[in-house]
């Protein structure tokens, strides 16, 4: 009885032995490809979350970079061409303005030239030629 005892014994020991650390090495395992799964998980999702971020965030600026200076050079252009526009209506508004009156001064002039030379010769005063 004693052999058989003693072998029993041995082999549940050894049963319960190999089935404690067969259980450990697969709970160990387990929890440790859980853990370096979600660590993956977790680093992949923050990483994209990261850079997709970055990405939305550069494309907002730069969006906003080509917004303003679109509206910038849309403005002055406009602006120059407005300044443009009305110092060239000034000039030729002042030129034909200076011109008419020349051309009126000069007018007035000429036929009261005429007139008085006209009314010299009526008067046979000597008119000087």
């Amino acid at each position: 009885f004693n052999l058989l005892y003693f072998t029993l014994l041995y082999f549940t020991l050894l049963y319960f032995t190999l089935l404690y650390f067969t259980l450990l090495y697969f709970t160990l395992l387990y929890f440790t490809l859980l853990y370096f799964t979600l660590l993956y998980f977790t680093l992949l999702y923050f990483t994209l979350l990261y850079f997709t971020l970055l990405y939305f965030t550069l494309l907002y600026f730069t969006l906003l970079y080509f917004t303003l200076l679109y509206f910038t050079l849309l403005y002055f252009t406009l602006l120059y061409f407005t300044l443009l526009y009305f110092t060239l209506l000034y000039f030729t508004l002042l030129y034909f303005t200076l011109l008419y009156f020349t051309l009126l001064y000069f007018t007035l002039l000429y036929f009261t030239l005429l007139y008085f030379h006209s009314q010299c010769a009526v008067l046979n005063l000597p008119s000087e030629q």
